[in-house]
């Protein structure tokens, strides 16, 4: 976030018309930030729930392969 309000700053400072250009679709850009972060939490999910169906196939295995 501070990334966001630093550019934004500098945009003003530098030039006043890029800065307000800028400000303009800071909103679009910040929906854009929280529909990746969306996307990236349920990919996590889904991701830990593979893992430990994963895990639990792993471990039947070896101990049936320990027992035999």
């Amino acid at each position: 976030m501070f990334t966001i309000i630093f550019a934004l700053g500098i945009a003003m400072y530098y030039e006043w018309k890029l800065g307000l250009v800028t400000a303009c679709f800071m909103p679009l850009v910040l929906v854009g930030i929280y529909f990746q972060m969306k996307v990236v939490m349920g990919q996590d999910s889904l991701e830990t729930t593979a893992l430990a169906d994963s895990a639990k196939v792993f471990n039947r295995n070896i101990l049936r392969f320990c027992y035999e």
